[in-house]
C-alpha cells in the first residue's frame, strides 16, 4: 500500500475518534511515525503495465475504431506486416531473459508512435514493453521502411510518366499543361539541438527541420528530401536536393517532351520548373491568369503535406534529440504516406498544412525558362 494513501487513511481514523470525544494529538503524532518509517516501492519495483493491448484490446476494435486509433486501415497495417516480415525478426531486439513479444507489436507500436502525439513513454506502457525495447522496435522498423523507398517513392516514367501528365489536365478545366509534379517545403517542428544553434529557428522563432517534397497528380511524394535547418531559403534547400542536380544533368530523363514541375516564387525560373509571375501590382490580365492556373494545379503539394500531417501527427512536432535520426522517421512517413494512396487508404477530411516554409522571392531565372513561361501564358489565355 502506498505510504501517503495509508497515512491519510490513519488520519481520518484518528479524526473521527476525535469527534467522539478521544485525545488525538499524540496519536496522530504517532501515525506520521509509523508512516514516515515504512519502507518506500520505488518505481522500478513497481511498474505498471499494460499486457494485454494487443492480445485483448485491439481485436476488439471494428475498422473503424482500428482506423481512428491507428489513422490506418487494417488491411493496410497487414500489407505493412506482411512487406516487412523479414525485417522485423524479434531475435535481434529481445534481450536473454526477456518474454518474446507478438510479431504485430513490432508494426502496431511504430504506426501508433507515428499517427499520435502521446509521450513515448506512454507509449511504451501501453504496448507493454519498456522504453529502451520500444525505441529499438521503433528506429528498426524506420530503418527497415527506408531501405524500400525505391519500392514507394518513384519518379514517373514510361507509361507511369503518361498517366501522370494526363492525370495533372484532368484535374482543372483548361489546366496547366506538362505537368510532372509540383514542389514545396514544409516545416517539421523539432525538440532537439541547444539553444546556441540558431540556424534551426525558423521566422515564427520556431526550431524545425525542413521536408522538401515533390507530389503527383494523386498527392503521391515522387520525391523527397529531408533534414535542412528550418532557416534556409526554399531555393537553397532546392538547390542542394538531389533532384535538383538530376534535372540540370538528365532533363530528359526527369522532365522530356517539354514538361515541368511547378513551384511558387520561392523557387528559380528554369525551363523544367514554372513559377509564377512577381506580383508587382502591374499584372497584365495574361500574366493574372497563368498565375491562377499554376497556383490551382501546385496546391496539390499542400494538400499532400496536409494529409501527411493529419495522419501522421507525429510530424506536427518531432520529440526527438537524435537530429541525425529525425530525417529518417520523416521519410518513413512520406513513405507510409504513399503506401495508404496506393491501398486505397484515402482520408475523407484533412487539414490544411499551416507550417509551409515561409515565402521568400527569387528572382532567379534563366532564358529559356522565361521563354517557356511566355509560351505557356500565351496558349493558357487564348484557351480560356
Amino acid at each position: 500500500m502506498d505510504s501517503m494513501f495509508f497515512t491519510n487513511a490513519l488520519l481520518e481514523s484518528a479524526d473521527d475518534t476525535e469527534k467522539i470525544g478521544q485525545n488525538t494529538n499524540e496519536d496522530k503524532e504517532f501515525l506520521l511515525k509509523v508512516a514516515v518509517t515504512m519502507p518506500k516501492q520505488t518505481v522500478e519495483d513497481k511498474k505498471a503495465k499494460i499486457t494485454n493491448y494487443i492480445s485483448t484490446v485491439i481485436p476488439q476494435y471494428n475498422d473503424e475504431q482500428f482506423r481512428r486509433h491507428f489513422r490506418l486501415k487494417k488491411s493496410t497495417v497487414e500489407f505493412l506486416m506482411q512487406l516487412l516480415s523479414g525485417d522485423l525478426n524479434d531475435d535481434h531486439v529481445v534481450r536473454p531473459g526477456r518474454r518474446r513479444l507478438s510479431g504485430e507489436v513490432n508494426v502496431l507500436m511504430p504506426i501508433w508512435t507515428l499517427s499520435n502525439q502521446e509521450s513515448f513513454r506512454g507509449i511504451c506502457d501501453r504496448f507493454g514493453i519498456s522504453d529502451g525495447h520500444g525505441y529499438r522496435i521503433f528506429c528498426r522498423f524506420c530503418t527497415s521502411l527506408t531501405r524500400k523507398i525505391d519500392l514507394f517513392i518513384v519518379w514517373p516514367s514510361g507509361n507511369n510518366f503518361q498517366n501522370n501528365l494526363i492525370g495533372f489536365e484532368k484535374l482543372r478545366v483548361n489546366a496547366f499543361p506538362g505537368v510532372v509534379g509540383c514542389v514545396d517545403g514544409s516545416y517539421i517542428p523539432i525538440r532537439g539541438l541547444n539553444a546556441e544553434n540558431s540556424s534551426y529557428c525558423t521566422r515564427k522563432k520556431c526550431r524545425a527541420v525542413i521536408l522538401q517534397g515533390i507530389c503527383d497528380h494523386q498527392m503521391k511524394f515522387i520525391d523527397v528530401f529531408a533534414g535542412w535547418p528550418g532557416s534556409s531559403h526554399d531555393a537553397r534547400v532546392w538547390r542542394n536536393s538531389p533532384i535538383c542536380k538530376r534535372l540540370c544533368e538528365e532533363r530528359d530523363t526527369y522532365s522530356p517532351h517539354n514538361t515541368h514541375i511547378l513551384g511558387d516564387s520561392a523557387y528559380p525560373l528554369e525551363n523544367y520548373l514554372l513559377v509564377p509571375y512577381r506580383n508587382t501590382g502591374y499584372l497584365t490580365p495574361k500574366q493574372k491568369y497563368y498565375n491562377q492556373k499554376l497556383s490551382s494545379s501546385r496546391v496539390l503539394i499542400e494538400n499532400a503535406f496536409g494529409q501527411l500531417k493529419s495522419r501522421f501527427r507525429r510530424m506536427k512536432y518531432l520529440d526527438m534529440i537524435r537530429m541525425d535520426y529525425a530525417s529518417t522517421v520523416i521519410i518513413t512517413a512520406c513513405i507510409l504516406h504513399n503506401i495508404c494512396i496506393e491501398q486505397g487508404d484515402l482520408l475523407d477530411e484533412f487539414e490544411v498544412d499551416d507550417d509551409l516554409v515561409e515565402l521568400l522571392e527569387t528572382r532567379r531565372f534563366t532564358e529559356d525558362g522565361v521563354g517557356k513561361r511566355v509560351a505557356i501564358t500565351d496558349t493558357l489565355f487564348v484557351n480560356k
